[in-house]
């Protein structure tokens, strides 16, 4: 999926970028990434892959 990131420098090493997906039958429906997705990233944003975020969307479809 291309969401492997180095986040060495704050000590959590080779991970997973924060996101946050709706899977209906095998298909993404919606993706929601946090933004800065880059290795070594001086962040660890967790903003729009959050379970609020998720539940607005499932309540709006």
């Amino acid at each position: 999926m291309g969401m492997l990131v180095d986040k060495s420098n704050l000590g959590f090493g080779m991970r997973s970028w924060h996101y946050s997906m709706v899977v209906n039958d095998g298909k993404i429906e919606k993706m929601f990434i946090e933004p800065g997705l880059e290795d070594n990233c001086p962040t660890d944003p967790f903003q729009v892959s959050d379970a609020d975020t998720m539940f607005n969307y499932l309540k709006s479809v």
